[in-house]
């Protein structure tokens, strides 16, 4: 019988978790195949958050960019929540500075260093919690619901491109 985070999540094996990371990265690299250098520069449709923040318009490029950065930043603290030696960060990029190409590198990187992480796991380890309110803050979870556990940090990487795909595929069409 697998064990349990909480009431609100059940464990998975690491190796269906790793399939639903590859998934999601399969779903994102589908939703920009054969987009344009034009199309990477649009902007998307803003989400509920951005329109109530009235944070300004978001372009392909800038969202995807943030992508690699959250994906390093929860292996990071997952890490640290199962007292893993941490590994080296590339050093960071002004996500408009970023072309096409570095982009997609930059997500091949943070993921390498997600399934090099999720290799050292057990299902006791997934179910370890691991970060505080402000941590939680920044990664756009709600801190009233408790600090995630390490599966739940790897889940939101996969939520996040899964999101990622579907505006960069319900994006304005090029006029």
């Amino acid at each position: 019988m697998p064990a349990t985070t909480s009431s609100r999540a059940r464990t998975v094996s690491t190796d269906a978790l790793r399939q639903r990371l590859e998934g999601s990265r399969r779903a994102l690299l589908e939703a920009v195949r054969g987009l344009s250098e034009q199309a990477f520069a649009s902007e998307l449709l803003p989400s509920a958050a951005e329109r109530a923040t009235d944070s300004g318009p978001t372009t392909v490029v800038a969202y995807l960019a943030a992508l690699a950065p959250a994906e390093r930043e929860a292996v990071r603290q997952a890490r640290n929540a199962v007292g893993a030696e941490q590994r080296p960060l590339p050093p960071v990029t002004a996500r408009e500075q970023v072309l096409p190409p570095q982009l997609i590198h930059d997500l091949a990187g943070a993921r390498y260093e997600t399934l090099l992480f999720l290799d050292t796991l057990t299902a006791d380890t997934l179910a370890e919690k691991a970060l505080t309110a402000d941590v939680l803050a920044d990664l756009q979870l709600r801190p009233e619901s408790g600090a995630p556990s390490v599966q739940e940090l790897l889940e939101a990487v996969a939520e996040r491109e899964s999101t990622a795909a579907v505006r960069v595929t319900e994006r304005p069409a090029d006029g």
